[in-house]
């Protein structure tokens, strides 16, 4: 093989491996980004305090409630919190906790 030709061959190489890297990049930046996970923005305060105190929240509740926005007796009040606090702060393991939706549950978080 002539010199020109080897010439030829290694720039339609170079060529192809640019084209390649151009077309891999654009595949990539075109396809569907998966959502970002928004806990905080999907969840109600109620399931934000519980998650809290899940992973280890060594506060009050007080200082909970002025963390989360609300009052202490709106913490007080709920139900599936205060069970949550109740079993952790007896030394209990908690089993998932479950998201209710119109009479549903949704598995949202194992523990």
């Amino acid at each position: 093989m002539s010199p020109e030709s080897q010439s030829e061959l290694s720039k339609i190489s170079e060529n192809l491996s640019r084209l390649t890297s151009a077309v891999e990049l654009l595949v990539e930046s075109h396809l569907p980004k998966p959502r970002p996970i928004d806990l905080l923005g999907d969840m109600s305060k109620e399931e934000i305090a519980i998650i809290l105190v899940a992973r280890g929240w060594s506060g009050t509740k007080k200082e909970l409630a002025e963390n989360l926005g609300v009052g202490y007796s709106t913490l007080r009040s709920w139900p599936s919190f205060s069970r949550v606090w109740n079993t952790i702060k007896s030394g209990e393991r908690l089993g998932e906790i479950v998201r209710k939706q119109n009479g549903k549950g949704q598995k949202i978080h194992d523990l």
